[in-house]
């Protein structure tokens, strides 16, 4: 495929700022879930990443955007791609030809870490591929055997030249759409993007994905869908693989019944096979996920049941043990709830923090064990927890969960608390 095919070339920015406004609902729903409005704290990306170091001080988050795309906008993009460019360009040409390729026909695209943990024999039975990596998303978790390459040694020069270009136009263009110019910030990414589409459209052969709608989940989808299109541009036909990595119903009440929490502005087109963890999950794929032409066309979907091991801790018999599985919009509500409880049962509790999202520093003088390491599972008898996936997951080794919506406020916790209880009488 010639870089140069320009109607493509444009296709690709389409992709983008469909994927950057996919990105934009989702942050919108979290600042939603912390009871915020991006008007109250600045249009920054990824609030969760940042806002529980505040300390309710979003006067400093909305001058740091101000301040930012004031910056961003005359002038600090374009120093920003090109930084990004020279950056990948000095480790392309380190990289470039470093593995051949041509008897891979399945490759597993690690976007995030998380997708190294989910796609394996146990959710796709007989999974064999070699795994594409990207330096910001490392990945420790591959078999000892498992083929892997660098995506930056896909690259030529000239791939990356066109990658620079396209960060520039695409963020020309957001800056100009009355529904992204707030959110213009958001174009950090493009390089990276642009650069990983390049590459990716020279791998001839199915894709394994486990990122759901967002921007990379995109990206994927967008290279596999030319080749399904009349007129598309790819080799031989090629598949496209998603496996369920976290729960995608809505974090709300539980007692409601599951939906997805938005509308996506692009849904993916490109899905032949979907691995899931149950029949709620696939509907709301279905229904909310996969485009209309993409369930047309037929899909195979399996369901999975996600595992994790368990480690056993050292805990006096005659108490009860629970884990409180954490989120920054539910910390004040988990800190009300173990100091409640403390002073009239004795439990020994566990927090353990969103992985990817940064807890607040007074959590960590709470009494609980807090639980840093992301692949440390403790056994324990019940869960407190917002519809978080390791509910679905401690649920696999028979251990139930008390569920509360995300946003549940102290001052509405009472038939809650009245069903923690119920299980620490029957364990302590």
């Amino acid at each position: 495929m010639s870089v140069l095919n320009q109607p493509l070339q444009k296709r690709w920015i389409v992709d983008y700022l469909q994927a950057t406004d996919n990105e934009i609902l989702f942050d919108e729903y979290d600042y939603r879930s912390l009871n915020l409005t991006p008007d109250t704290c600045g249009f920054l990306p990824r609030p969760t990443k940042w806002i529980g170091r505040l300390h309710s001080r979003f006067w400093f988050s909305k001058l740091a955007w101000r301040i930012g795309l004031l910056i961003w906008s005359s002038g600090g993009a374009a120093v920003y791609h090109s930084i990004q460019f020279l950056r990948y360009f000095i480790q392309a040409s380190k990289q470039h030809g470093e593995m051949p390729l041509s008897s891979c026909r399945h490759f597993a695209l690690a976007f995030s870490s998380r997708a190294a943990e989910v796609i394996n024999s146990h959710s796709v039975p007989g999974f064999s591929a070699c795994w594409i990596t990207f330096p910001w998303a490392p990945v420790n978790q591959l078999p000892a055997d498992a083929n892997h390459i660098d995506v930056f040694s896909l690259l030529s020069a000239r791939d990356l030249i066109l990658a620079l270009r396209h960060a520039m136009v695409s963020t020309q263009a957001m800056s100009y759409r009355a529904d992204t110019k707030k959110w213009l910030l958001h174009s950090y990414t493009a390089f990276r993007w642009f650069a990983s589409r390049a590459a990716l459209e020279k791998l001839e052969g199915d894709f394994y994905i486990a990122e759901h709608y967002d921007r990379w989940a995109v990206l994927a989808d967008g290279v596999i869908h030319n080749r399904l299109r009349p007129r598309g541009t790819g080799g031989s036909m090629s598949h496209l693989s998603l496996i369920q990595h976290g729960r995608v119903e809505g974090l709300s009440d539980p007692n409601q019944a599951p939906q997805f929490h938005m509308t996506l502005k692009r849904r993916l087109k490109a899905v032949s096979f979907l691995y899931v963890y149950d029949q709620t999950s696939e509907n709301i794929f279905r229904e909310s996920i996969l485009s209309t032409h993409c369930i047309r066309r037929g899909i195979r979907v399996n369901h999975f049941r996600p595992q994790i091991v368990l480690q056993e801790e050292s805990l006096p018999t005659n108490s009860a043990s629970v884990l409180f599985v954490g989120h920054p919009a539910c910390e004040s509500l988990h800190v009300f709830l173990l100091q409640e409880l403390k002073r009239k049962y004795s439990i020994n509790a566990f927090y353990k923090p969103h992985p990817l999202m940064p807890m607040s520093t007074e959590l960590v003088g709470q009494d609980w064990k807090v639980i840093t390491e992301k692949s440390h599972f403790p056994r324990v008898q019940f869960l407190v927890s917002y519809p978080s996936t390791l509910v679905v997951e401690y649920a696999s080794s028979g251990i139930p969960a008390v569920v509360h919506p995300i946003d549940l406020s102290v001052q509405n916790y009472d038939a809650f608390k009245a069903e923690i209880i119920a299980h620490i009488e029957r364990h302590g």
